[in-house]
């Protein structure tokens, strides 16, 4: 009888102490360990996904952290509303992110591991931490790379597990997002916010955003189709592709590409595109008047729309104005040909 009363004590004890942090609203929640929490979860009704061990269930007005385990897919739901923020920062994955008319950002986290055991495989996933955050209305991801990754001997590197990550994510169409992987594509679509997207290893996709877009890779294409506002994009290895182009100015700079740009209307800031080992060819509409600076070490420049030259010109060089000037056009390359069509 004095052990049993000894546990109920014990039990109010530990209640009374959890309680304070239940009041500020902090959450922490830990994937693949249903059996260890099923009494601190205390119900299968929990608000709390049955894979999912936590110390509360999750509170809207505080902050909630949930974190992976061994499980192949994690899925979560945050209620953030509009005019909130999405920030990533992952060891590798393709990230894919889409704006729609709905007040949650829905997350989905798919992982598959190759070249392993079932052991081996869980052990892994377990050490590759990934970590969603709810801070307000903004929302984090993390993942860091496996421990064991980087122990590995280059004589056994053909026998080296592979670890593919891919992120599904649904914003609130008001949103910003600032997204890094470092080793997969990156996609963002049908968003009115800025985006701000790098990827080490992987190429970029920007389809139907209103807001400002920054992208950069070191070894992929970069496409922006539809974009309403400032673009800016960045490549060491691939080629950059721009349509439907309604912005106010656009910047565009290959290592080793080609540039292709259409604007559907007539640009209201100054452009630069620059590449050194490929061609430039811009599209403009016939009545836009801008100023043109047109230059290529390599190769030949050609417009198809009347040019008042300025200065000296030769087959590499094309300055002057169309339909009497405006903001500037600066087209570059080291050794490609550039071409300005009429639309």
């Amino acid at each position: 009888m004095k052990e049993a009363f000894n546990k109920v004590i014990g039990a109010v004890i530990f209640l009374a102490a959890l309680s304070p942090l239940c009041a500020q609203g902090a959450v922490t929640v830990y994937a693949d360990d249903t059996t260890t929490n099923a009494a601190a979860i205390g119900s299968p009704q929990s608000p709390v996904a049955t894979n999912l061990r936590s110390t509360q269930a999750p509170s809207q007005a505080g902050n909630v952290r949930y974190e992976s385990g061994s499980e192949t897919e994690l899925s979560k739901s945050f209620d953030v509303g509009p005019g909130g923020s999405l920030s990533m920062d992952v060891d590798r994955g393709d990230i894919h992110v889409v704006g729609a008319d709905q007040p949650s950002v829905n997350t989905r986290v798919v992982r598959e591991v190759s070249h392993a055991s079932e052991a081996e495989a869980t052990r892994i996933l377990k050490e590759h931490h990934v970590v969603l955050e709810q801070h307000g209305r903004g929302i984090s991801i993390t993942a860091q790379e496996p421990w064991s990754f980087g122990r590995g001997s280059w004589w056994n590197w053909w026998r080296h597990p592979d670890l593919n990550v891919r992120y599904e994510i649904t914003v609130p169409r008001v949103f910003d997002v600032r997204l890094k992987t470092a080793g997969g594509n990156v996609e963002v679509a049908t968003l009115h916010g800025n985006v701000n997207a790098r990827t080490e290893g992987g190429h970029l996709n920007f389809n139907s955003i209103e807001g400002k877009v920054n992208g950069k890779t070191e070894g992929g294409n970069v496409n922006a189709v539809g974009c309403r506002d400032d673009v800016e994009l960045g490549t060491e290895g691939g080629n950059i592709a721009v349509e439907d182009f309604t912005g106010k100015g656009l910047q565009a700079q290959s290592e080793g590409g080609s540039i292709v740009a259409e604007f559907a209307v007539a640009p209201r800031a100054d452009c630069t595109l620059r590449t050194s080992g490929g061609n430039v060819t811009v599209t403009i509409p016939e009545t836009a008047a801008i100023n043109l600076d047109a230059h290529t070490d390599g190769g030949t420049t050609r417009t198809d729309l009347p040019v008042q030259v300025r200065g000296e010109q030769d087959r590499g060089t094309l300055r002057g104005t169309i339909h009497g000037g405006g903001v500037m056009l600066k087209l570059r390359t080291e050794g490609g040909n550039i071409r300005v069509l009429k639309r």
